[in-house]
């Protein structure tokens, strides 16, 4: 269904838990588009300061606010004309916001901040959640006409658990490429490995796949991983969680050269959770 929706330039509203790869099919569908040469913008409306989100999407015109460019700025939206937005956690844009998108959507024009001219846009909307979106409409957090404008197609994609018979593939690609771009000889899981793995709750999906892999290439010196292995990266006891979650964060401090914007987004979780997590561990 993704490659059909990708050739049409309708809406499209991608649901599924934390981590199961939302960013990842948009991603896929813009780059299947006809839109593929053209802009490709996202942005985490949870993760804007509520006072940033109207200038970082609209732009702003000059003088519009104490510190504003003087010639005003282009907001993400203007940006990314002829190409695609892809608007992750979009149940968390404030309503007066979900006001002003629908209006672009519906007139296909933007007004800056501090500004009075509409200025045409051509850019196709994708949005994503990982809540019940029907739920929010009915009890007024979101705006019913928006849901039904980003809602024209909808892709429901599955939690990690639900995949439980594609888990071995999936392990065995992500795993092969990570090896490769760290430069090292394969790692071949054994059976009971898999197995312990394919018993694993997987509650972060693909995202706690990602980065259990990523400490395995890291910090797993053998060729061949097996069940015991798989105890410690899984986290069966406390001690091997601390551990490894502590070389792990220095790995990805190390890697985004101390960037902790950069390590957080790379760790999947908030800048203020990796602090904290520096903290615990006494990370320098």
């Amino acid at each position: 269904m993704s490659v059909k929706v990708s050739k049409s330039d309708a809406s499209i509203l991608i649901q599924g838990e934390s981590g199961v790869g939302k960013d990842y099919m948009a991603r896929f569908i813009h780059n299947q588009s006809k839109r593929r040469d053209y802009p490709y913008t996202a942005i985490n409306c949870a993760a804007l300061p509520r006072e940033l989100i109207s200038t970082e999407l609209f732009g702003y015109e000059g003088g519009a606010f104490t510190g504003a460019k003087l010639k005003g700025n282009q907001g993400k939206i203007e940006a990314s004309n002829k190409g695609t937005i892809f608007l992750d956690e979009i149940a968390d844009l404030p309503l007066d916001l979900q006001a002003t998108l629908l209006r672009i959507l519906e007139e296909k024009q933007v007004i800056r901040v501090g500004g009075t001219t509409p200025i045409p846009v051509n850019v196709r909307f994708l949005a994503a959640t990982n809540k019940n979106m029907k739920e929010l409409v009915e009890k007024g957090e979101f705006r019913e006409d928006l849901y039904y404008r980003l809602n024209v197609f909808n892709i429901k994609i599955p939690s990690l658990r639900e995949r439980m018979e594609d888990l071995e593939s999936i392990l065995n690609t992500m795993l092969s490429k990570a090896c490769e771009k760290a430069q090292r000889k394969k790692i071949s899981l054994t059976a009971k490995a898999i197995n312990l793995f394919q018993q694993h709750t997987w509650q972060g999906n693909l995202r706690e796949l990602r980065n259990v892999i990523e400490r395995i290439v890291y910090l797993h010196d053998e060729d061949t991983f097996d069940s015991f292995h798989a105890h410690e990266f899984l986290r069966a006891d406390q001690s091997a969680e601390k551990t490894s979650e502590r070389e792990y964060i220095t790995y990805i401090l190390h890697k985004t050269n101390g960037n902790r914007t950069e390590a957080a987004k790379e760790m999947g979780i908030s800048r203020s959770a990796l602090y904290r997590k520096i903290q615990k561990y006494s990370i320098e």
